[in-house]
């Protein structure tokens, strides 16, 4: 009999420097689930119930509901789906990254006001955002090798492109 049979197996976090257990590893997968589910909800407790719709696809089926002014549509969920590509890292990351902005260089003379704005004023933001963030997904990988940051960024220009393109009123 081998005498390690009751000896518990440790996997190597890198991340943070440790060995964990397969029982830590299961207790903090569950915990950050519901913490993306908790965020899921508190997200979807913003949004008007007119904009949400159950069981429907922002490009509906035949026979399916579609979504009214071609207005994308958030799908109602009991649950969030299992990330099977650490999106719920990437959201979170991303939330992050945007949250940041908000304190950094954007704004002038502390006020609320950014560049943005005065692009969206303009009324041609679209292109401005589309090209700002080719520009970052162009030179990733060139500047500071693979960066993160320039990702991050070209997703932040493709959200406000979002925005002025589909949800600004």
């Amino acid at each position: 009999m081998n005498s390690n049979s009751n000896v518990e197996k440790r996997y190597y976090d890198k991340e943070n420097n440790v060995y964990v257990s397969l029982a830590e590893i299961q207790s903090n997968a569950a915990a950050e689930e519901t913490e993306v589910e908790d965020l899921g909800k508190q997200i979807l407790s913003n949004v008007p119930k007119s904009d949400l719709m159950d069981n429907a696809t922002i490009n509906p089926a035949p026979g399916r509901p579609t979504p009214v002014n071609n207005a994308p549509k958030i799908v109602s969920t009991s649950k969030l789906p299992d990330w099977k590509y650490a999106e719920n890292e990437m959201l979170r990351d991303l939330q992050n990254y945007l949250a940041s902005t908000y304190d950094e260089h954007y704004n002038k003379n502390d006020d609320d006001i950014q560049c943005f704005d005065a692009w969206i004023a303009l009324g041609d933001s679209g292109p401005t955002f589309r090209n700002t963030a080719l520009k970052y997904l162009w030179r990733y990988g060139n500047k500071n090798g693979n960066n993160k940051d320039d990702i991050m960024k070209a997703l932040h220009y493709m959200m406000l492109m979002l925005y002025v393109e589909h949800y600004k009123k």
